[in-house]
């Protein structure tokens, strides 16, 4: 943290003067930059979401047509799970950034809505919407390999 703190005392340019207009307008843009940050990582899990749906359906399909579940489909969402995981993972540490640098430039405006609403809300508690979207693909990979174990088990006892 200290390390930051260092990093962080060079957004604003001491040097030069400061016009709060200008400042604030820095600071409008950095903000619709973070919501940006969100935005793209709402729509990766959308993205994902609809892809690992497909591969359930055609699963299920195959599953209920052939009687039997194919594990290459299974090990497909357990990839693309972990590939999501490291997509939200990516826009966590995005976002932090983007919200320390705002919460700097705070210091130097007449409000600090942001640090002030974190701090709310990490008083009630407040985990992070990331904290929750990363334990969906989670899950489903957990899922997934329980599932892969099951069906090595069951053939295993077949063949006994």
């Amino acid at each position: 943290m200290k390390q930051n703190e260092n990093i962080l005392k060079g957004v604003i340019n001491k040097e030069t003067s400061l016009d709060d207009s200008y400042l604030f307008e820095q600071y409008k843009l950095y903000v619709n930059m973070a919501n940006d940050v969100s935005n793209r990582r709402e729509s990766t899990n959308k993205f994902y979401i609809s892809i690992i749906s497909a591969i359930i359906s055609v699963t299920s399909y195959i599953t209920i047509y052939y009687n039997t579940i194919p594990i290459f489909l299974l090990i497909i969402i357990i990839i693309i799970s972990i590939l999501w995981e490291a997509h939200i993972n990516e826009y966590r540490q995005l976002n932090k950034a983007k919200f320390e640098v705002i919460n700097h430039i705070e210091n130097y405006l007449p409000a600090k809505g942001y640090t002030k609403e974190w701090e709310l809300l990490m008083k009630e508690g407040y985990k992070g919407l990331t904290k929750k979207d990363e334990k969906i693909p989670k899950y489903l990979g957990t899922v997934c390999i329980v599932l892969i174990i099951a069906l090595i088990i069951n053939e295993a006892n077949s063949f006994l």
